[in-house]
């Protein structure tokens, strides 16, 4: 991390030697400590662009990605395939065959053009899946350890966006803004005043990836905490949350605030019994107090007089385009693009956000378009609406194979369960979040390979709950 930073300051140059170190670092761990590598590649994934320059940098996730891949086929190779059977009865292998027949079948005869990043995207996040499920299921990557490099991935995001946000308001530590702020933050601050309204990145390119991210990450902590015993493990998961909730707070995504609400409520009623009463209905208390002291200012902060934030604007446009071609779609990738040509920004505020991004970072990425603002829509307009069909199948497996083990009467690691409750509650909460936005899943690098990462871990608890099921019997 010195390196890739010190690289950023001495320009070019010392960037790309310290890119290559960095790399090379990578490549040894992802063939002789699989684990290391991918713990790695987890605190990699937020990393969606660099403050300095703005540009972004997700799509090189795809070379940390080829490295784990050739090590594990050269692996499977050198054993003579024998770990396939891990694969023939995964639950989701009747959805990734459909979906990538479809993605083929609307890419070659699609009306408009596909992109082939948001094609590579889909791809490389369903390999990714296989790979993270065979790596836990055969031990080689221990799952609470995952998830504690999970929450400390997330712990680091929050920590960033709130250093963000009290650089912005307070101007604290001046030698460090341009290593941390975005560009376009520096701009604001340098002609508008600490006084405007101000929406923490971290290391992404948007405020609502920034809490699409931690709201994922938020219920796998709170999965650990009920696992924890001791008091110094609980004291440091309560502080990661603690700061996690700060940081979706200072991205102000709302959407990110349902999509908490969502996976806490599933965690905290499938934990009942292990949930401390009077320090959550004190808590309860307390939330619901400051909410009605300070209702004013936070109609302001969450923008409810804004109402859908021109949203509706955007689905209507979404609408439209899915009417003229609803079989096959338009091509998958081609939704941003189509929205801003055929209707332009649906505001004079995001047209402003676009120029101003322009004008701080020198990249015209603020002008490759609109997503539709819901993850069913874009893919209806992108794919057709079997896409839509395939996506809510995904989610009602999930949700069904929860379900079926929640009603085995024994366990043989109570953990196993906690963590699988864990990891749906974070699956629900994307599903309602892909209601307000389209990058919640498989269609972005920083965003889909941790969502593919938690999958993998539910359905390898899920099998752990199975294996245990008939060792038991």
């Amino acid at each position: 991390a010195i390196l890739l930073w010190a690289g950023v300051v001495f320009e070019i140059p010392m960037f790309v030697i310290s890119m290559v170190i960095l790399y090379g670092i990578f490549l040894y761990f992802a063939w002789f400590k699989k684990e290391f590598a991918c713990w790695i590649f987890v605190f990699l994934l937020p990393i969606n662009r660099i403050p300095k320059y703005g540009q972004t940098v997700d799509q090189y996730m795809f070379f940390f990605c080829l490295p784990l891949l050739v090590s594990w086929v050269v692996e499977k190779k050198a054993n003579h395939g024998q770990p396939r059977q891990v694969f023939r009865k995964f639950p989701l292998n009747s959805f990734i065959l459909l979906f990538c027949l479809w993605i083929s079948w609307t890419s070659a005869f699609s009306q408009e053009y596909f992109n082939i990043k948001t094609l590579l995207t889909h791809v490389m996040c369903f390999v990714m899946l296989y790979y993270f499920y065979e790596q836990i299921v055969t031990g080689a990557i221990g799952i609470k350890k995952m998830i504690w490099m999970l929450s400390l991935a997330g712990f680091l995001q929050g920590g960033i966006a709130l250093m963000q946000y009290a650089m912005f308001h307070w101007n604290i530590l001046p030698q460090l803004q341009m290593l941390i702020l975005p560009g376009i933050s520096r701009d604001q601050m340098s002609s508008e005043g600490a006084w405007v309204d101000y929406r923490s990145f971290g290391t992404f390119y948007n405020p609502n990836m920034l809490g699409i991210y931690l709201a994922m990450v938020f219920p796998l902590t709170l999965s650990l905490l009920f696992l924890s015993s001791s008091f110094i493990e609980k004291s440091m998961l309560i502080l990661i949350a603690f700061v996690i909730l700060l940081g979706v707070a200072v991205s102000d995504s709302r959407g990110s605030v349902m999509n908490i609400l969502a996976s806490s409520a599933i965690i905290i009623g499938t934990n009942w019994e292990r949930v401390p009463k009077k320090i959550f209905f004190g808590l309860l208390a307390i939330i619901v107090t400051y909410f009605f002291i300070y209702l004013n200012p936070l109609q302001h902060y969450w923008r409810f007089s804004g109402g859908l934030s021109y949203r509706d604007i955007i689905w209507n446009n979404a609408i439209t385009l899915f009417k003229e071609h609803p079989v096959n779609g338009w091509g998958i990738g081609s939704m941003p693009m189509l929205n801003i040509n055929r209707f332009g920004f649906p505001s004079d505020a995001d047209l402003d956000n676009a120029l101003a991004l322009i004008v701080s970072d020198g990249s015209l990425e603020s002008l490759s378009g609109l997503h539709a603002h819901n993850l069913f829509l874009n893919y209806a307009v992108e794919m057709g609406v079997l896409s839509v069909v395939l996506i809510v199948y995904f989610y009602f497996k999930c949700f069904k194979i929860f379900f079926c083990s929640l009603q085995a009467s024994f366990f043989h690691d109570e953990s196993f369960k906690i963590i699988a409750v864990g990891c749906i509650g974070a699956v629900l909460g994307n599903f309602v979040h892909s209601f307000f936005e389209a990058l919640t899943n498989f269609n972005s690098i920083p965003t889909g390979m941790t969502f593919v990462l938690i999958v993998a871990l539910y359905f390898a608890c899920i099998k752990n709950i199975s294996n245990s099921q008939i060792r038991l019997t």
